[in-house]
């Protein structure tokens, strides 16, 4: 899914009796928008057990046989982890079917668990239906070890703790000062500047955090970017449900249809002078001759 914007012009009547075009536009974020457990549960339920007699799923049932054979097609109550080596490093691959907004947060929460395992240097990407978390060597992880690394115990210290929020949390805290009342925004039609107010707002913000760190405004602070970064509570709720599934452990000998998609998303952040259709073309089509 992607954001997309539908533009819609209608005649508008002037004082003067000319008619103009007013602009209405609609935004759909449906990128950022976090698939609701219904809508994840029906896309496993069909892909696991896809209708035959529609047009769609018959164009992309070799896609889904290709998963069955190299790795799994998870069901509703089930959770698919692929661990692939490549030549780029190990990459570690779930679907949990949650959306992108909720794995961005899940991506780093397991970065961070993932890192407490053993010293590494991890990197994650996110899709709609995915996660993939990489490094040059992953540690070992059996099912206990991955049980605890979807755990919903400390989500919130945790990333505080591992995730940088702090300095998110010290801009955010500019809007809720202003709101509260703390710092002077302007006259109207004199605003200050905003790096008036981010000065200002920042030194309120270190004296807060030395001598009164549990106040109220900077938990406010803290909150807005757990909720708006990471969408905790559908992350909470996320992994509460993840708890209950039943793991499904593959270790597919190259990247199966569903990896594929989460890989090209990760490789996407490196630099290259190359666009990134070329480049996921020629990886493809180095990834079908090895296959062959």
């Amino acid at each position: 899914m992607t954001a997309r914007r539908i533009t819609e012009c209608e005649p508008v009547a002037t004082t003067g009796g000319r008619q103009t075009l007013a602009t209405r536009s609609t935004r759909w974020m449906g990128g950022r928008l976090a698939l609701s457990n219904e809508l994840g549960h029906w896309l496993q339920t069909t892909l696991a057990d896809p209708a035959h007699d529609e047009a769609e799923m018959r164009r992309l049932e070799p896609l889904l046989a290709l998963q069955r054979e190299r790795s799994a097609l998870p069901s509703v109550g089930q959770l698919l982890i692929e661990r692939v080596a490549a030549r780029d490093g190990e990459h570690l691959f779930v679907y949990p079917f949650a959306g992108r907004l909720v794995h961005e947060g899940l991506g780093a929460l397991l970065a961070l668990r993932i890192g407490r395992v053993a010293p590494a240097t991890l990197a994650f990407g996110v899709n709609d239906y995915g996660v993939l978390v990489s490094a040059k060597r992953l540690p070992d992880l059996d099912a206990d070890a991955v049980r605890r690394l979807f755990s919903p115990l400390n989500l919130r210290e945790d990333l505080l703790d591992g995730i940088g929020v702090g300095e998110l949390a010290r801009r955010q805290f500019r809007e809720v000062a202003r709101i509260a009342g703390l710092v002077f925004a302007g006259h109207p039609g004199h605003d200050k500047s905003i790096r008036h107010l981010q000065a200002g707002t920042g030194l309120l913000y270190d004296v807060l955090a030395q001598h009164d760190p549990t106040h109220i405004l900077l938990r406010q602070a803290t909150d807005e970017v757990l909720e708006r970064t990471f969408d905790i509570r559908h992350l909470q709720s996320c992994l509460e449900e993840l708890a209950h599934r039943e793991l499904v452990m593959t270790r597919p000998a190259q990247l199966t249809p569903f990896a594929f998609p989460l890989w090209s998303e990760w490789i996407r952040g490196g630099l290259s002078t190359e666009d990134w259709e070329t480049r996921v073309q020629r990886l493809a089509a180095d990834l079908d001759r090895r296959a062959g």
